[in-house]
């Protein structure tokens, strides 16, 4: 059977929680409500600058995919992401040397 003074000592502190917690609980509603009553105006900032952001950054990146296209396009390089095509490297001769 456990000792009287260790039982006591666990159940001090534990009641003193409790009572705390009890009469602190009825405040934490109102406190989260204005916690995030006053984080709004720090969010909102960023949201305005993120939606006026938004049409930039995507016009830009619409501008980049037309300019490398267009770059490819007239290097003459395989618009398969650099990768050769698999008929011309079998290593059989090409058109060219057959014609020649």
């Amino acid at each position: 059977m456990p000792d009287d003074d260790f039982v006591e000592a666990i159940t001090t502190p534990l009641v003193g929680a409790g009572i705390i917690t009890l009469a602190l609980f009825p405040l934490a509603v109102p406190i989260i409500a204005l916690t995030v009553v006053a984080v709004i105006p720090l969010l909102i900032v960023p949201l305005v600058l993120g939606i006026l952001a938004l049409p930039i950054v995507l016009v830009r990146s619409v501008v980049r995919r037309a300019r490398r296209s267009r770059r490819l396009r007239s290097s003459g390089q395989p618009r398969s992401g650099g990768r050769r095509d698999p008929a011309r490297s079998s290593g059989s001769p090409s058109h060219a040397a057959l014609e020649a």
